[in-house]
């Protein structure tokens, strides 16, 4: 450790009084008691004691780092020795308190080393930005937040239940809580505008019991995100501001070969896509303005498509590979994460924004990697993006749960097992059984008769008797008998609009309780 840090830590406690010092840094390994009369020390030790206790002069050849309570004069001889590192403590201070106060400054630093070289093999093993912050917090010992210049989280610890309930919807919202950012206006923390790089800010909630620290992430100058931590598990230590502006640096490294902000144009481009997904961004001119200046092509229809995967490990590494190989696929869209999630913009001039082509690229690439994905229905305004991507997280869900063959869930055909979602969760399926179908069911049972399934495919292709066959893989004739059937047992007139809804209402929601195995 370099000397000169010690003398300021212990400076903070302690005046010292430099009599001697020789040009360029001293590092320090360990430190003792100055033995009455020693005149050889070992170099690379810091020595406390007692002016009264020094020698006349150092042995020839040798140097030494000494702080000493001023009980007398300092030998003229010994000022003249080369290789001297002499600080004078005010008479009276207590020379353990000294050593005692060395013994921390050196133990802390140790910690930092540590932590450091966790904090350093974290980057070397390329874990990502989250993979980072999970190793952060397990060396503060505290939670701790990324989050850019829009309050959108990079990354964030994920293993804490907070108290703070608005600390603890960030989890899924994905951004800084208003009412936090409202508490960071509030204590003065964002209007700090003289913050100087590399600094570390406290500040004290002013309406809840909790400390923070923050520091601003700087590329070439300029400020492209901030890091926070909280005294959630335990007090802030000493050593903590250290490490912090350490890890700030780390961070700004990591941002900065970080692939997914390269491929987006940079940070602007992270900011537009997560803007419109959280229905920040309504004006339609300023949406056109801020395309313009990363000129994005924007074609007439656009595209919402949420990338998902039954792994609990989906990193974000994992995610930028993701991204890297459907940019392949589809050289012209662009992504960003939200909420977690990869999300994918397209734009295209015609209605069909996917071809048959990257239909099946697709399908192969998620197929091969365990991946699927829930697609929006075509749009023209990017103010609604928030709105299509719900539909697209939505169809994302139902897809997933389905296991259909397709791994392309889009939101149109998915819509109706959404409901059926939402409609079972208060509700039993027998209430909306219509009694037309009760009897086919019982007359089913009674003969081992599958008329509900004829029914059910006949409605899916009601114009369409022969597509509707085949599926039943039974003849055209067979199925106009069963038809003859059903409506000579319930008296139901199948042209009947309101009664295929009912019907057909019926059989979605029985169709997604069976998958639930209900």
């Amino acid at each position: 450790m370099e000397m000169q840090k010690i003398l300021d830590r212990l400076g903070e406690a302690f005046p010292l009084r430099e009599a001697a010092a020789t040009p360029g840094p001293t590092y320090i390994q360990t430190h003792k008691m100055i033995k009455p009369g020693q005149s050889r020390f070992f170099p690379a030790c810091l020595y406390a004691g007692y002016t009264s206790e020094l020698p006349p002069a150092l042995e020839e050849g040798s140097s030494a780092n000494l702080i000493c309570i001023q009980d007398g004069e300092v030998p003229p001889g010994l000022l003249k020795s080369e290789g001297l590192n002499l600080y004078l403590a005010q008479r009276g201070t207590n020379q353990f308190d000294i050593l005692n106060r060395i013994a921390d400054i050196m133990i802390d630093e140790a910690t930092v080393t540590y932590a450091m070289r966790r904090i350093l093999d974290a980057l070397y093993t390329g874990v990502g930005i989250q993979g980072l912050v999970d190793v952060a917090c397990e060396v503060f010992e505290n939670p701790l937040f990324i989050n850019d210049q829009a309050y959108k989280i990079i990354a964030m610890s994920h293993t804490t239940t907070f108290q703070n309930q608005s600390l603890e919807a960030e989890k899924a919202l994905g951004y800084v809580h208003l009412e936090n950012i409202e508490s960071m206006r509030r204590d003065g923390v964002i209007a700090n505008k003289g913050r100087k790089e590399g600094a570390v800010y406290f500040s004290r909630r002013s309406d809840k019991n909790e400390c923070w620290l923050f520091s601003d992430v700087r590329l070439h100058g300029i400020t492209i995100a901030s890091i926070a931590i909280v005294d959630a598990n335990r007090p802030f230590r000493e050593l903590d501001y250290e490490l912090l502006e350490r890890f700030t640096k780390i961070v700004a490294v990591e941002l900065e070969k970080n692939d997914f902000y390269k491929d987006n144009r940079g940070m602007m481009y992270n900011y537009l896509l997560s803007d419109l997904l959280s229905g920040k961004l309504q004006d339609r001119r300023t949406i056109e303005q801020r395309a313009n200046i990363l000129r994005w092509k924007m074609y007439r229809w656009f595209l919402v498509m949420v990338v998902g995967e039954g792994r609990s490990d989906y990193s974000e590494s994992r995610l930028q590979s993701v991204a890297d190989n459907l940019r392949r696929s589809i050289p012209d869209c662009h992504w960003t994460i939200h909420q977690r999630n990869l999300v994918v913009f397209l734009s295209r001039p015609e209605k069909r924004l996917l071809t048959q082509g990257e239909e099946a690229l697709l399908e192969q690439f998620f197929a091969d990697n365990g991946l699927f994905a829930g697609v929006s229905e075509p749009f023209e305004e990017l103010a609604d993006a928030a709105r299509h991507y719900r539909q697209a997280i939505r169809a994302a869900d139902v897809g997933a749960f389905l296991g259909r063959d397709t791994l392309l869930y889009r939101y149109g055909e998915m819509m109706p097992y959404y409901a059926a979602q939402l409609l079972l969760k208060r509700n039993q399926l027998r209430d909306f059984c219509p009694e037309e179908v009760r009897v086919l069911q019982a007359y089913d049972e009674r003969n081992g008769s599958r008329l509900v399934r004829t029914l059910e495919r006949y409605l899916l292709h009601v114009d369409d008797p022969v597509t509707a066959a085949k599926e039943l893989c039974i003849h055209r004739n067979t199925l106009l008998y069963r038809l003859g059937k059903i409506r000579e047992l319930t008296g139901c007139d199948l042209n009947n609009g309101e009664l295929r809804l009912k019907i057909q209402l019926y059989l979605k929601l029985a169709e997604w309780q069976g998958r639930q195995g209900g």
